[in-house]
C-alpha cells in the first residue's frame, strides 16, 4: 500500500526567548531521506512565533545549486503563509527520491519578521544547512562540524512510498543534536536497513531529564521543558519502536552555572524514579528504551576544576555505576573519559563537554548491536 511515511524529522525547538529577527532571509537546508518514493511534501512549523510567517518563494532540488529546481506551493498558491502557533504541509511535487538521496530545500522570505522554529546540526554530512540576511541570495554550505548550522520552520520531509519504516526516536540533550553520534548510527541504517528505518531527532541542546530550562538567562530558555515533559506531550505525535536517549549531564552542569538550576536538588533517588517513570511512559507507546551513561565533561579549561565541579563529578561516577547494572544501558562515558575530568582529546569537541566526529563514531559503534536486536530481530 502506497502512503505518506516520514523521510526525514528534526524537531523545531522554541527559541522565542531569542528569536531571529530578520528584515530578509534565505536559508538553503540539506536532508537525505531515508526512504524511495516518487512525491514529497514539506512540513514547515510556526508553533512558537508571535506572528504569522511568510515565505515568498520554497523550492526543491536534488543539486545545491538549486539548477533544475521545482517550485513548492500550498494550496495551489506559491507565496507560502505558516499562520502563528500552527504548521502546515505544502502541496506534493514529483520527485523520484532514492534511499540516501540528498535533497536540498531553498526558502526565501522578503518580508521583515521573527523566527523562533529553530533546529540546527554540526555534523553535516547527512543534514547540513545556512542562512543569509537577504532574500536574493543562495547561501552557501559549509561542511565544518565546529560550528553550528541553523535553519528555521522546516521538522518534516514525507514520501509517497511503498515502505512501511520503523521509527527509531534520538532524544535528550546536545550530544543526540549535533549529530556526532546520530550521523553514523544514520549512515548505518540507510545501507544496512534501506526502506526499513526512519530516524526521528527531537534532541534539544541543554536539556535536563528532570526539570524544565531555567529562566535566569535567556539562552537557558531554549533548553526547553525536562525530558519527561517532552516525553508525556510527545508533540511529534510518532510513535517509534524505539528510543535513543542521552540525558543527565546538564541536570549536574546547569546547576554549576545557574542560580536558579543550583536550586533544583539531584539526588539518586529523583534521578532514578525520573529513569523508571521515562521507562513507563516509553512502555505506554511500546517503545524500547536505549539509554547512554552520563558522558564525561569539565568545564574547567585549565584542568583544574573547582570543588563543586569535583562534587558533581563524584556524582556523575555515582550514577553511572547504578546506570551500568540496569538493562537499557549502554555505557560509552569510560570509552570517551579523561582522567580525572573532561574529555579525551582524540574525542573532544573542543570545549571539554562535547565530543567530536571521532567520539561519535565511537558511541555509535557500541549502540548499534542493540538497535539490531531490538527493531530487526
Amino acid at each position: 500500500m502506497v502512503a505518506w511515511q516520514a523521510a526525514w524529522y528534526y524537531e523545531n525547538i522554541d527559541f522565542s526567548a531569542m528569536p531571529f529577527k530578520m528584515r530578509e532571509l534565505s536559508q538553503l537546508i540539506k536532508i537525505t531521506s531515508f526512504l524511495s518514493g516518487k512525491e514529497l511534501r514539506l512540513k514547515l512549523t510556526n508553533y512558537y512565533g508571535k506572528e504569522e510567517l511568510i515565505f515568498d518563494e520554497i523550492y526543491v532540488a536534488l543539486t545545491a545549486d538549486m539548477k533544475e529546481k521545482q517550485r513548492v506551493t500550498a494550496l495551489y498558491q506559491d507565496t507560502i503563509v505558516i499562520p502563528q502557533g500552527e504548521a502546515i504541509w505544502t502541496d506534493s511535487i514529483d520527485l523520484d527520491i532514492k534511499v540516501g538521496q540528498t535533497i536540498y530545500v531553498y526558502m526565501k522570505s522578503s518580508q521583515e519578521q521573527e523566527y523562533c522554529d529553530f533546529k540546527c546540526t554540526y555534523e553535516t554530512s547527512l543534514t547540513n544547512a545556512s542562512f543569509a540576511r537577504s532574500a536574493n541570495f543562495l547561501p552557501k554550505l559549509s561542511d565544518t562540524w565546529q560550528s553550528r548550522k541553523g535553519w528555521f520552520c522546516l521538522e518534516e520531509v514525507d514520501v509517497w512510498t511503498k515502505a512501511t519504516p520503523k521509527y527509531l526516536e534520538v532524544t535528550g540533550d546536545s550530544l543526540m543534536e549535533m549529530g556526532m553520534i546520530t550521523a553514523p548510527l544514520m549512515q548505518y541504517l540507510m545501507t544496512v536497513h534501506p526502506d526499513e528505518v526512519t530516524v526521528l531527532n527531537t534532541a534539544i541542546s541543554g536539556s535536563r531529564l528532570i526539570h524544565d530550562a531555567p529562566h535566569d538567562q535567556p539562552i537557558y530558555e531554549t533548553f526547553g521543558e525536562s525530558l519527561l515533559s517532552r516525553m508525556v506531550r510527545n508533540r511529534s505525535g510518532f510513535k517509534p519502536e524505539l528510543t535513543i536517549v542521552s540525558i543527565g549531564a546538564n541536570d549536574l552542569m546547569l546547576p554549576l552555572i545557574s542560580e536558579v538550576a543550583a536550586r533544583q536538588k539531584i539526588t539518586k533517588n529523583n534521578f532514578f524514579n525520573a529513569v523508571q517513570r521515562l521507562n513507563e511512559i516509553l512502555e505506554k507507546r511500546n517503545s524500547e528504551l536505549i539509554l547512554l551513561d552520563i558522558p564525561p565533561f569539565t568545564l574547567s579549561h585549565t584542568g583544574r576544576p573547582d570543588d563543586k565541579e569535583l562534587q558533581a563529578q563524584k556524582f556523575r561516577k555515582e550514577l553511572n555505576s547504578k546506570l551500568a547494572t540496569m538493562p537499557e544501558t549502554v555505557p560509552t562515558s569510560l570509552l570517551l573519559e579523561m582522567l580525572p575530568c573532561g574529555v579525551q582529546s582524540a574525542y573532544d569537541f573542543g570545549d571539554h563537554m562535547h565530543i567530536n566526529q571521532a567520539g561519535g563514531r565511537v558511541v555509535a559503534t557500541k549502540l548499534i548491536p542493540k538497535i539490531e536486536q531490538e527493531l530487526f530481530h
